[in-house]
């Protein structure tokens, strides 16, 4: 438990495995749990669930398979507010809009930006994918475009294209801290006309059943 608190998984492991190799086959559920907890914590998820289920099957009814338990179903949870470790989305539609003229990059008289309504098709895609996950460490990458265009004033169709990457730490079983660089680039008519560049730092806390919170600052630079 000592190594656990100073975030020392593998040294944790490492001693809980000589133990239970000096005491031959002999089953010991503060033992697995603990080792659980460990390996959890090390990165290895699917051997810390196995060591969980373990703990359940060979003390049934034990303080050791209730803890087991709510580790299992918190790691649920873990996994359920954390979303796919890789993904691909995509969307498209057709809206209206009472004036696609407003959405112009450049400054006019009132009189030539009204009565301009059309009809526009827009999609969009999101991709992306956690790259590793190991000792209370994170990262991954991210990608997303969307575009609109407008069917008769074809002069105001947009796109933007984006990218980002994450780096997260671990503060605890239940706390992320996330560092995620992004940046973009917009296109009017097919000329560029603004770039983006931001940093996000975000702060997030598993509350178990009532859910997860998450609290970040963005600083960004727009560039037109």
């Amino acid at each position: 438990m000592i190594l656990l608190e100073e975030q020392k998984p593998a040294d944790a492991i490492s001693r809980l495995e000589r133990s239970r190799s000096l005491q031959g086959d002999t089953f010991e559920p503060a033992a697995d749990y603990y080792a659980a907890l460990a390996q959890a914590e090390n990165g290895d998820t699917a051997r810390a669930e196995d060591s969980l289920r373990r703990v359940q099957q060979m003390a049934p009814g034990t303080v050791w398979a209730e803890r087991a338990g709510e580790a299992l179903e918190q790691a649920e949870a873990r996994k359920a507010s954390a979303g796919p470790s890789r993904w691909l989305t995509a969307q498209a539609g057709i809206d209206y809009d009472s004036n696609v003229a407003l959405r112009g990059n450049s400054i006019v008289q009132p009189g030539s930006i009204s009565g301009k309504p059309d009809a526009r098709a827009w999609w969009g895609a999101d991709a992306g994918s956690q790259l590793f996950k190991k000792n209370g460490w994170g990262g991954g990458v991210g990608a997303n475009y969307n575009g609109n265009q407008p069917f008769h004033r074809t002069q105001f169709d947009q796109h933007w294209v984006g990218a980002s990457v994450w780096l997260d730490r671990a503060l605890g079983k239940s706390t992320l801290l996330r560092l995620s660089p992004e940046g973009g680039f917009g296109f009017f008519n097919g000329s560029e006309f603004v770039r983006y560049i931001g940093i996000r730092p975000e702060l997030r806390h598993d509350f178990g059943r009532a859910g997860t919170g998450s609290l970040f600052v963005r600083y960004a630079f727009n560039d037109f």
